[in-house]
């Protein structure tokens, strides 16, 4: 019987699956748009281990999520679309019609210069700090 309680207390003190076991830290920073903070941007990380973590702007350019300690790959993106329904397609390529994307009679206005879209071939990128922090500014441009 004292076995078990140990392994009972062992199990509620580490818990019982459903964590992933990553520790990850709160992390803030701003994007800036042709020098000026961008609203309504998509900011995605992607780790070394290939983990992707996501979030959204505000009207100052901030944004705030959580990663795993170390360096990332950063993408940025912010489209809108007219002319049709907003788009179903990918980070990537939001407006593919063979893709599930939105019709081609749509019409879509990158904002942000699409090489910086993909966190793979932006060539943007930030360390985050043990414990959490602000990673800065990640600087984008329009062209």
């Amino acid at each position: 019987m004292r076995q078990f309680s140990v392994l009972a207390l062992f199990l509620l003190l580490v818990g019982c699956g459903g964590g992933d076991g990553v520790v990850k830290y709160e992390i803030t920073g701003t994007v800036t748009l042709d020098g000026k903070p961008v609203d309504g941007a998509a900011v995605v990380l992607q780790t070394q281990a290939g983990a992707l973590e996501s979030a959204m702007t505000d009207s100052s350019g901030k944004f705030k999520m959580s990663a795993k300690a170390g360096p990332a790959q950063v993408g940025v993106a912010k489209s809108t679309y007219s002319g049709g329904p907003v788009s179903t397609g990918n980070f990537d390529s939001p407006a593919r019609p063979e893709e599930g994307g939105a019709p081609s009679k749509a019409k879509v206005t990158h904002h942000i210069a699409e090489k910086y879209n993909s966190p793979e071939k932006s060539n943007l990128s930030v360390t985050v700090p043990e414990g959490g922090g602000d990673v800065g500014e990640i600087k984008v441009t329009s062209k």
